[in-house]
C-alpha cells in the first residue's frame, strides 16, 4: 500500500479520528464469507474480525484515514489455511456506495499487476489481489508468490464473488477522462485531498477542495479531473485555486490567463498546466517539460 504520500498528507490534514463516520450498516458481511465447502483445499481458520466506524484505526496502523475519506462502513477480515499450513487472508471492506468502492479499488490497486476477471474490476499484483464489486472493495493477501498461493488467492476471491451481489457502475467522471488517458491501466477515483495528495503532493494544503477526482497515468505523465456541482462553483473555486498556487512558493514560474489556463513547475521539478472547462478543471502533471504539459491538457480540448 502507498505509504510515504500518505502519511505527508495525513500529516497535513488531518488529526487523530478526524472524518470518522459511525459506520451504522446494517450489512452482514458474514454471508459473504466462503466456507470450506465452497473451496477445495482451504477452510477458515480462527474467528472473523470485524472492525467499525473508529476501531478501523486498530485495525489498520496508519492507513485508516484514507478509507474513512472515500466513505467507511466496516470491515471483516477472516484468514484461510491449507493442509500445507500456508495462510491467506480474506478482508471485505463495505463502503458506503459503489462509486466509493470503486475508489478505494483504485487507491489500493497499483496498475501494475495483471487484470482478473472476477467481481466488476479486479487486479492481482504479487501476492495481494484487489477486487472491486458493488460496495465491497475485498483484498486477498496470500505472502507468498508460490503457485499454491496464487491459486488459492484467486479461489477464496471467487467464491466471495459468487456470494456478493453486483450493484452500481464505474463513476461517471471516468468517463470524462479522453483518449488515450481514458484507456489508461493506471486510474485513481478520489474524494478528498488524501486520495490525491496519494498521488502526488504537488501543493500544499487542500487548495482545490473539489467534489470528486479522476486521474490516469501513462508512461509517468499523470491527467487529472476535478468536478465541481457547476460551472458557476467550479469558476469560484478557481480563482481560490490561482490565488493560492500563487501564493506557494514551492512552485515556481507561476502564471494564470485571463481565460482561466495556468501553468508552473513543482518542488520535484514537474511542469504543471491546468484550465478550467465546464463543471471540471483538468490538469497536467509531467517532468518532461512545460510543452508535454502542454499536449496532454490538449487531449482534453479535442
Amino acid at each position: 500500500m502507498p505509504g510515504i504520500l500518505l502519511a505527508l498528507a495525513i500529516a497535513l490534514l488531518s488529526g487523530p479520528g478526524a472524518g470518522l463516520v459511525s459506520g451504522a450498516s446494517a450489512v452482514d458481511l458474514n454471508a459473504y464469507l466462503p466456507a470450506a465447502r465452497d473451496l477445495q483445499g482451504w477452510t477458515p481458520s480462527g474467528e472473523p474480525q470485524h472492525y467499525v466506524g473508529e476501531d478501523l484505526y486498530t485495525y489498520i496502523d496508519g492507513g485508516a484515514e484514507i478509507y474513512q475519506e472515500y466513505g467507511f462502513e466496516q470491515v471483516l477480515a477472516q484468514d484461510y489455511k491449507n493442509a500445507a499450513g500456508k495462510i491467506l487472508t480474506l478482508e471485505l471492506y463495505e463502503m458506503k456506495s459503489p462509486e466509493a468502492a470503486y475508489g478505494a479499488f483504485t487507491f489500493k490497486a497499483s496498475g501494475k499487476g495483471r487484470a482478473i476477471a472476477i467481481g466488476q474490476a479486479a487486479e492481482l499484483e504479487n501476492y495481494y489481489l484487489n477486487v472491486w464489486k458493488g460496495s465491497l472493495v475485498f483484498t486477498i493477501v496470500g505472502f507468498d508468490e508460490s503457485a499454491e498461493s496464487l491459486a488459492g488467492i484467486q479461489a477464496v476471491a471467487r467464491a466471495a464473488d459468487m456470494k456478493i451481489p453486483a450493484a452500481g457502475s464505474c463513476p461517471a467522471l471516468m468517463g470524462r477522462l479522453p483518449e488515450p488517458w481514458g484507456r489508461a491501466l493506471h486510474v485513481k477515483y478520489f474524494t478528498g485531498a488524501l486520495g490525491l495528495f496519494n498521488i502526488d503532493a504537488f501543493f500544499k494544503g487542500d487548495v482545490f477542495k473539489f467534489k470528486a477526482g479522476a486521474a490516469a497515468e501513462i508512461d509517468g505523465d499523470w491527467l487529472f479531473l476535478f468536478q465541481y456541482a457547476d460551472e458557476s462553483e467550479c469558476r469560484r473555486r478557481l480563482a481560490g485555486i490561482l490565488k493560492a498556487l500563487a501564493s506557494d512558493a514551492s512552485l515556481k514560474g507561476f502564471s494564470a490567463r485571463p481565460d482561466g489556463v495556468f501553468e508552473g513547475m513543482t518542488s520535484k521539478g514537474k511542469a504543471l498546466r491546468g484550465k478550467p472547462a465546464g463543471e471540471l478543471i483538468a490538469l497536467a502533471l509531467t517532468g518532461k517539460g512545460a510543452a508535454a504539459a502542454e499536449k496532454i491538457l490538449a487531449a482534453f480540448g479535442r
